[in-house]
């Protein structure tokens, strides 16, 4: 069945640009990630089952020799290793130097007693042993890993005990516990950075947001001002900004990765080196134990490939590797020296002093072993004289691994950078392609095609937001144009209105002067003219009101300017009552609301200043019939008059409660019209002077 995903490619071109860019800068880090971390586990557990291979043939070599010594019914030295040979009856055949001392303390083995076959040989954790004086030297026997071999005889069954070393289920099991967990923890870890990155990035669409958000009709000489960055960082795309963020976030993140896995890698390399160690010197431990009880041998540590061996006996004759066999007979004699005739033996274990000329022969001779070619050392007395066993490490990884892989792990630091930024570059410029699409649409903007709109697109993010208001910022910009045109059409009406009337009264006079009766020319031409410059007033005020310049800050009584109308209205005021303002403006408003209510009065009109908790209210009312509650809204258009026939002479021109409106916003108030023509004004209540 195919699958079909345009539905999950239209969701995630929803998603919001930060989103977007974590997605892919963590998809690509988690490839990253995911590829870094099979190919170190598959190096670590390599070296890791050298390391355990190693371990094995040393403790294989010992316990393949003792047995061999107990089926011929000789007893077993005290010799070197850490082995122990318990019968099922409790006794102990034969055991190292530090097992017998930790024996004599307990008074028993330090092993228990065989129960179950272990003819195969097998590992196991080994919990450990105190003795019950514990003050005393050698009373203890740590836990860790313990070989096992057994064998039967008449007389019941008998196991070796190899002690391998502490508790280890294996270094690269322990470091699964870290890596796997890690890998997507540092693609999370880099998705956080991109999309940090990216909402960095962004942040200079959101402050155009919201400085776009401010822009209107009372602030068009507003600019959106384009944030600065430091170092040059201005000259940027916002793209390559995200980039070089994201890259740099994750440098951190990536080096230290990379210094932990390095780590790592050198621990397990130390572990197998010392690994291999101990198997050469686990094979010296048993070719001692079977030369002393003069017994051959044996073929697991002849054909061994975890360690090589030479011994050479004083009179000459050599027993030795078949790799070592073959680079004697390339030679004609033994590759290290003999004991000297009727010398003492030294049990003592030693690393041969080798010079570097030594070294690199005998490399030359036995590839097998590696750097830094260690060849331990040990004098026995044996039925044929004494003997000096010599055992070769074999490296079964040449050189350091770790240092092998910096090769590739630190190039991989500022490669991974680089692909990290790309991916949150590309990320991010394809996120702003709205962006672009804004600026295009915007650019066809202009006064003759207001309706146009800029494209919204899906996401919910900071471009959306962006696109959300500067249509937002159109809506009203469209608007006030299309006010301020139906503005210009009302004023040239009223204004045409009285022009033609003194045209026409001075226009009769002229062409009939002997008839004309000149005062009464001069008295209409004087209204007309009046009727101009109340107009012009009005006209002037309102484009003062428009362009919202800042107001006084002083404290204005409306309680005082209601006083000057006391002869015009009945006036009731409760006290003093402070507002923020500018005091010719304030009178403005309450003049045009008593020259309205004094226009639909039948007999009475009256002004009331009281105060609430925060607001100071003034109100004016008269005894006239009130405005419909359709028109009550309609009343505060400019020009708007609700005498049917647009009687200038009677309703003015329509400016009056417009202007008072706009006075009462521009001091953060209302003013509004109830029942019965009360027409309330609410301004924010100031402190007193």
């Amino acid at each position: 069945m195919a699958w079909d995903t345009g539905w999950l490619v239209v969701r995630f071109r929803n998603w919001p640009t930060g989103v977007r860019s974590a997605v892919a800068a963590g998809l690509i880090a988690l490839v990253l990630f995911t590829a870094g971390a099979l190919w170190l586990r598959l190096s670590i557990s390599g070296l890791d089952d050298d390391r355990h291979t190693a371990q094995l043939a040393g403790a294989q070599a010992i316990a393949d020799s003792v047995i061999p010594i107990l089926r011929a019914g000789k007893d077993i030295a005290t010799g070197e290793g850490q082995y122990e040979v318990v019968h099922s009856d409790g006794r102990v055949l034969g055991a190292g130097r530090e097992i017998r001392s930790v024996e004599d303390a307990l008074g028993r083995s330090v092993f228990p007693p065989p129960t179950s076959d272990a003819s195969g040989g097998q590992v196991f954790r080994f919990p450990g042993v105190v003795a019950q004086d514990a003050s005393t030297p050698y009373s203890s026997w740590p836990p860790g890993e313990v070989y096992l071999k057994t064998i039967d005889d008449d007389t019941g069954r008998i196991a070796v005990y190899v002690y391998l070393g502490y508790s280890d289920p294996g270094m690269a099991l322990d470091l699964d516990t870290w890596l796997w967990p890690g890998v997507p923890a540092g693609a999370l870890l880099v998705a956080l950075v991109a999309w940090a990155s990216a909402a960095s990035a962004l942040r200079p669409v959101e402050w155009i947001r919201v400085q776009a958000a401010d822009i209107s009709t009372h602030s068009l000489e507003q600019r959106v001002d384009v944030p600065v960055r430091w170092m040059g960082m201005s000259r940027l795309s916002i793209g390559v900004r995200a980039g070089i963020a994201a890259a740099l976030m994750s440098a951190g993140p990536l080096v230290a990765g990379v210094v932990w896995l390095r780590h790592a890698v050198d621990d397990v390399n130390t572990a197998r080196f010392m690994a291999e160690s101990s198997a050469a010197y686990g094979a010296l431990d048993g070719i001692e134990l079977g030369l002393r009880a003069d017994v051959p041998i044996v073929p697991t540590i002849r054909d061994s490939k975890a360690y090589l061996y030479e011994v050479v006996y004083s009179d000459g004759h050599t027993d030795s590797s078949p790799a070592v066999t073959w680079a004697e007979s390339i030679i004609g004699r033994p590759l290290l020296a003999a004991p000297l005739p009727n010398a003492t033996a030294m049990y003592a274990t030693d690393i041969v002093n080798l010079t570097e000329e030594n070294r690199l022969w005998l490399r030359s001779l036995l590839p097998d072993v590696g750097a830094p070619v260690n060849v331990w050392k040990r004098e026995v007395g044996t039925a044929r004289g004494t003997a000096a066993i010599y055992t070769f490490e074999v490296n079964s990884v040449e050189g350091n691994p770790a240092v092998a892989m910096d090769r590739v792990l630190f190039p991989a630091v500022p490669a991974s950078m680089a692909l990290i930024g790309l991916a949150a570059w590309s990320g991010t410029t394809r996120s702003l392609r709205p962006v672009e699409r804004i600026r295009e649409q915007a650019g066809e903007i202009s006064t003759s095609a207001l309706d146009l709109r800029v494209p919204v697109p899906a996401t919910r993010d900071a471009i959306s937001r962006l696109a959300l208001t500067l249509n937002e910022m159109l809506d009203r910009l469209e608007n006030s144009v299309k006010v301020q045109r139906q503005f210009i059409a009302d004023a040239a009406h009223e204004l045409r209105s009285p022009i033609a009337s003194l045209r026409t009264v001075l226009e009769v006079a002229r062409d009939h002067p002997d008839q004309a009766d000149w005062l009464s020319v001069i008295g209409d031409a004087v209204t007309d003219t009046r009727r101009l410059e109340v107009l012009a007033e009005d006209l002037l005020l309102l484009a003062r009101l428009d362009s919202a310049l800042p107001l006084p800050t002083a404290s204005v009584d409306l309680s005082e300017v209601a006083d000057g109308y006391r002869d015009r209205a009945e006036l009731t005021v409760d006290g003093s009552a402070f507002v923020k303002g500018d005091v010719k403006q304030l009178d403005r408003l309450l003049r045009n609301l008593v020259d309205n209510a004094a226009r639909h009065a039948v007999s009475r009109v009256s002004v009331a200043v009281r105060s609430t908790e925060d607001k100071e209210i003034l109100e004016v009312a008269d005894d006239g019939p009130g405005i419909p509650a359709a028109d009550r809204e309609r009343v505060f258009d400019r020009f708007t008059r609700l005498d049917e026939a647009r009687d200038s002479d009677a309703g003015g021109a329509g400016l009056g409660l417009a202007i008072a409106r706009e006075i009462a916003v521009r001091h953060g108030g209302t003013l509004t019209v109830g029942d019965h023509a009360v027409f309330t004004a609410s301004f924010p209540k100031a402190a007193s002077s």
